[in-house]
Order: C-alpha cells, then sequence, then structure tokens
C-alpha cells in the first residue's frame, strides 16, 4: 500500500495505491510529497544501496525512464486520491473497495470477487470514522455490492449495469 504522509506529520496519510508486483518506488525528486509503504501480504524489496546506485542505472538500460514514469504515476494517483478527501464517506469507501477489487490478490469466485480485507482496514484506509463507515458498509450490503464472509473477507458483486 503506498501513502501520501503530510509534511508537517500530524495531519492524516492518504491512501494512494495498492502496489502491484513489480511496481518500483523510490525517493521523489522533489520533496512535496512524502510517500509511506506498509505490505499486507509476503513482500520482496530489492534495494539498491547509494554506491551501486549508478551501476544499477547503467545496466538496465530504460531504467530512468521507468523510475520518472512510477514517480508520474504515483503523483498522478496521489492528486486523485487527495480530490477524494472532500468526497461522501460512501464514496470514500466505495474508492477503497475498488482499488482492492482491482488488485490482483482479488480473485473471482462463484460468489463475487474475493478480497481479503476487514471493515477496519476498509474504513482506515478510506479515513472514515467508525459509525459512519458503518452505515456505509450497510448501504453496500443492502445494495448487494458487497457481502463480509467472516472478519477478513468480503466478496464483491459489480452492480447490473455494469455487467451489460
Amino acid at each position: 500500500m503506498a501513502f501520501a504522509l503530510s509534511l508537517d506529520g500530524k495531519s492524516k496519510s492518504v491512501f494512494v495505491d495498492a502496489l502491484r508486483r513489480g511496481d518500483m518506488i523510490w525517493p521523489l525528486q522533489p520533496k512535496q510529497v512524502r510517500f509511506g509503504y506498509e505490505t499486507r501480504s509476503l513482500t520482496y524489496l530489492l534495494q539498491v544501496p547509494q554506491a551501486k546506485y549508478d551501476e544499477y542505472m547503467k545496466s538496465n538500460g530504460y531504467s530512468e525512464t521507468v523510475l520518472m514514469a512510477a514517480e508520474l504515476d504515483l503523483v498522478k494517483k496521489h492528486s486523485q486520491s487527495a480530490l477524494y478527501l472532500f468526497a461522501k464517506d460512501l464514496d470514500r469507501i466505495k474508492r477503497v473497495i475498488c482499488m482492492l477489487v482491482d488488485h490482483p490478490d482479488a480473485r473471482p469466485t462463484d460468489r463475487g470477487i474475493e478480497v481479503m480485507a476487514s471493515k477496519d482496514e476498509i474504513r482506515t484506509l478510506a479515513g472514515v470514522e467508525r459509525r459512519s463507515a458503518s452505515r456505509a458498509f450497510k448501504v453496500l450490503e443492502d445494495e448487494g455490492t458487497i457481502k463480509f464472509d467472516g472478519y477478513k473477507t468480503f466478496f464483491f458483486q459489480p452492480p447490473i449495469e455494469e455487467l451489460a
């Protein structure tokens, strides 16, 4: 998970993206936005020491272009995420659910798309208070969009109009 952190360290972090296999992270050039990362599953990380950085970049032909593209993508996702800070709580929760459903860890089943995430995790990623999140989850369950199965799993059913 990628989070945008406030520069003052006092404000809430903003959920930006659920990273996928092969995603590259590196410190952004302008320090206008700081990102923090948190893992939800087994993760392998290749760290290139500063002393070997130039050698690593030269040995991988397009690495600088790839890193710049990854940086631009993360900054773009950050700006999209920042817009959701002013959205309704239900929309913020829907955004997080959609991001988790689109992640490669989610798997299609006959009951819908299975996602390993608890209500509390979704609520935290969306930056929504517990009471408001409970109301939003009830709306989504009444619509038939999601169905929680135990504490840490939910099944997502896309709305009928999306299937057509």
